[in-house]
């Protein structure tokens, strides 16, 4: 049996979206997550980094979804083409549809703006919604498990 656990940060070096809302089984919908199971920090944010999508608990009014393979298509094509980013745009005006408002992390793949580094993309996402580096700050996570799948 999964136990809930503390969250762990994390950011850098993968994907990961902001959705405004505690419904993580209606997001592994919309995301087409499959073989979905319940889920804790501990187990499971790591996999997120290589072929696993992890739904967080509710932070706040928020909950993210952190995996490589949430921009490509079949998610196993390379997250820096073209068609990658075009699949996370749909991605977000589904989610946003749905909930109001979803964000994602790819501020620097915008061709109008200067390229910034890590640490400015996670000022922005605090700023719009939820900064993953400072998860263990925060005092406003549920104590439930997340999701993870495929």
């Amino acid at each position: 049996m999964t136990k809930q656990d503390k969250p762990i940060d994390f950011g850098y070096k993968t994907v990961w979206i902001a959705v405004k809302t505690s419904d993580k089984q209606q997001i592994a919908k919309i995301l087409n997550i499959k073989n979905t199971r319940p889920s804790n920090w501990k187990s499971d944010i790591n996999h997120a980094y290589e072929n696993s999508i992890f739904i967080t608990p509710q932070i706040g009014e928020w909950t993210l979804v952190v995996g490589m393979k949430l921009a490509t298509e079949d998610r196993i094509e390379s997250i820096e083409s073209i068609e990658s980013i075009e699949k996370l745009e749909k991605i977000l005006n589904k989610l946003s549809a749905k909930f109001g408002e979803a964000q994602s992390d790819d501020y620097w793949e915008r061709e109008d703006l200067d390229y910034a580094n890590e640490e400015l993309v996670m000022k922005i996402a605090e700023n719009w919604s939820i900064n993953p580096t400072k998860l263990k700050e925060r005092s406003d996570i549920i104590n439930e498990l997340g999701i993870i799948g495929e």
